[in-house]
C-alpha cells in the first residue's frame, strides 16, 4: 500500500493525500519493543 504525504518542513505542517475512508480501513501495526530494553547502558537507568 502506497500513502502519499506532503512535509512542509518550515512549517512542520504534515498533510496526508488519501481520503478518511482509506486512512480509517488501515489496520494499526502494533510492534514489538521488548528487545528495545537492555543494551546501550539502558539497564542503568531503570
Amino acid at each position: 500500500m502506497v500513502t502519499l504525504f506532503v512535509l512542509m518542513a518550515k512549517t512542520g505542517e504534515l498533510t496526508l493525500l488519501v481520503d478518511e475512508q482509506t486512512l480509517e480501513a488501515r489496520q494499526t501495526e502494533i510492534p514489538d519493543l521488548s528487545a528495545n530494553n537492555s543494551g546501550c547502558g539502558r539497564e542503568l537507568f531503570r
